[in-house]
């Protein structure tokens, strides 16, 4: 096994669909039906799978690498439509639709059916195989190995009892290792348990158990010698790769990591021999282990520089590249690696020009505690001096924004907005500490953190103090409302699009996290236990403070919305009504999230409408706005 420590451990306008703005960038541009959501080289380099459009019908297209001739060979509709394709031989793809997966041959043959997804091949080192690994149920963790070719099938088992949670298999395809937890939920009393099976055969033996609360390792890869690759934060704040004796039960050394990031994954022809190392900062980087590989990654990065450039195929012969950065959203690029050949195979979305998009910027700032908070600031064409400035918070909260084209923030800052995006703690991939102090902090440190940030733009002359909004979906719009609420000095106006207003029904009303006892459990370890902090909690829900509002906001639902159900925001625009606030109310005929096209064009519209109201170039008094309600047509 390769250590690896130098550089890296020590590391509504109605018809706003349709209309030009200054960068020539419209809504419709990033939903154009000839995007590509995927593409993949097949072993000998000969043919790419294309998950793409043909003549508005969208599906898997196989080409040709030397002729670029193509045919659609698996072809889908609105109901059920390819979602994943990948290359088991030369002959043999495997295409998964919503909630199964079958294998086809190049002319399009439904050969044989698969499960529900396919996780890998069984031999990745063997060209030839045909075996791969799946999921058989939905809605439970089953592993089966299933020829490709015949449907075969065989089933993955062992003696203890518990829910499959993790698990690794060595080379010759054998399931040695699995995280079991010991209950289907997640309680207070639940374990995880760490099994291995021997080299030499035997019964399974258990190495490690944890409660759910601390923290665990999980396997990654069987090593010579009853040794493992697992993955571990346990004495550490980031996630790294350690080796682990099965004999001694010890953790042993650091074999990769990262000082300030935990790695977002760690690939290979074989993941007992990796040879590649993915970190989850605030610009991903890749670090190829493999002398070939790295030598491919240092000549495409020369070629297409400032950007994230994702390899496959061969090192010595044809390589796939896809690459994309902030302005673009991707694309793939054919790399003969024998000739010095490059070129431009197919662009995921043709009628975005990277040219006239604007680029995210890295910033960090110091929060009042002194903790280091990440952000993205994106700037418009026109930028001299304090700017027009939307604060948005991504939801979760414990996820991230990511340095990646982003249709919402360029829409933002082509329409002269510049977009702030602080990565405030709690947010993932910085460690488990960063991720730690946001438990428990719904409108405590978590929105401190935002609202040192937009101090931080103000006190650096980017954003105008008289023309700052804040904007976020689910947890982002609680934090947009809240901020209205603790900070109503700061902000001109405020969006919540599908917001929690009131943490306390959150946590015990109509939402689906609520329906589902492990989402419940979830919801009660990283927000705090209802029974036990209700008053905490009604003193940082936005409804309960509806009074202390002194700007306008704009509050738009999902009459679908199973996650938090629109009664968040009709109570909440009842709220403002009866304290005399001013809020404009939309209801929308979505869920949680947008669908379509038409949904984005109407949600868009609105609040397009409302930013150059209050904060454009010609911001209305604050007083100017109505209050008014309107629902969805259905």
């Amino acid at each position: 096994m390769q250590t690896f420590r130098s550089s890296l451990v020590m590391l509504m306008l109605c018809a706003f669909s349709h209309l030009s703005l200054a960068q020539g960038f419209r809504l419709e541009d990033g939903f154009d039906n000839q995007s590509v959501s995927d593409v993949s080289i097949s072993p000998d380099g000969k043919h790419l799978a294309i998950l793409g459009s043909s003549n508005r019908n969208r599906g898997v297209i196989i080409m040709d690498a030397d002729t670029r001739e193509s045919r659609m060979v698996v072809a889908g509709d609105y109901l059920r439509r390819p979602s994943a394709a990948r290359w088991i031989t030369n002959d043999l793809i495997a295409v998964r639709f919503y909630d199964e997966a079958f294998s086809f041959d190049l002319q399009g043959k439904r050969i044989a059916e698969l499960g529900v997804s396919v996780l890998r091949k069984s031999r990745p080192s063997d060209p030839n195989s045909t075996l791969v690994l799946v999921t058989l149920l939905s809605n439970v963790i089953s592993l089966a190995e299933v020829d490709a070719k015949t449907g075969a099938t065989k089933k993955f088992s062992f003696p203890m009892s518990g829910e499959l949670m993790n698990w690794a298999f060595d080379d010759a395809g054998r399931l040695r290792a699995v995280t079991l937890k010991n209950v289907p939920i997640w309680t207070e009393g639940t374990t995880v348990t760490n099994w291995y099976l021997p080299d030499a055969g035997g019964d399974w033996v258990q190495l490690a158990q944890a409660g759910i609360a601390e923290r665990y390792w999980v396997p990654v890869a069987i090593l010579a010698d009853d040794k493992m690759m697992i993955s571990s934060n346990i004495g550490r704040n980031t996630r790294a790769m350690f080796s682990y004796d099965t004999r001694s039960r010890q953790i042993g050394e650091m074999l990769i990591g990262h000082p300030d990031e935990d790695l977002d994954s760690v690939r290979g022809s074989t993941l007992s021999n990796p040879s590649l190392v993915i970190t989850a900062g605030m610009k991903p980087e890749r670090y190829w282990l493999e002398p070939r590989w790295s030598a491919a990654q240092r000549s495409v990065d020369n070629a297409l520089p400032g950007r994230i450039n994702a390899l496959s195929g061969d090192p010595k012969g044809r390589l796939l590249v896809l690459s994309w950065s902030d302005v673009d959203p991707g694309s793939w690029y054919l790399f003969d690696m024998k000739e010095s050949k490059f070129e431009l195979l197919v662009r995921s979305a043709p009628k975005i020009d990277p040219e006239k998009m604007r680029k995210k910027e890295i910033l960090s700032y110091a929060a009042r505690d002194g903790l280091r908070i990440p952000a993205y600031l994106t700037r418009p064409a026109e930028s001299k001096g304090a700017m027009p400035t939307v604060v948005l918070i991504h939801g979760g909260p414990w996820v991230r924004d990511g340095w990646e084209w982003d249709l919402e923030v360029q829409l933002l800052a082509a329409h002269g907005y510049a977009v702030f995006q602080p990565q405030f703690r709690g947010s993932s991939g910085f460690g488990r500490n960063f991720m730690e102090a946001g438990f428990g902090q719904w409108g405590l440190a978590m929105q401190d953190d935002i609202t040192d940030g937009v101090q931080y733009l103000i006190g650096k002359g980017i954003a105008d103090p008289q023309r700052i909004c804040i904007y976020g979906g689910s947890y982002g719009g609680y934090a947009a409302l809240w901020g209205m609420v603790k900070t109503p000095q700061l902000y001109r106006c405020g969006i919540s699009f599908a917001g929690v207003s009131d943490i306390g029904n959150f946590l015990s009303g109509g939402s689906d996290i609520n329906r589902d006892i492990v989402g419940r459990e979830l919801a009660r370890a990283f927000i705090g236990d209802i029974k036990q902090k209700a008053q905490q909690f009604d003193a940082v829900s936005p409804l309960k403070h509806a009074d202390q509002v002194q700007a306008p906001i704009l509050l738009i639902h999902g009459s679908e919305d199973q996650r938090v159900p629109v009664s968040h925001a009709r109570n909440m625009a009842q709220a403002l009504q009866s304290a005399g606030k001013p809020y404009e109310f939309k209801v929308l005929y979505t869920g949680h999230g947008l669908g379509d096209f038409d949904s984005h064009e109407e949600f868009y519209g609105l609040l397009f409408g409302f930013l150059d109201k209050y904060i454009g170039s010609k911001p209305s008094p604050a007083g100017d706005i109505k209050t008014e309600e309107t629902s969805a047509q259905h």
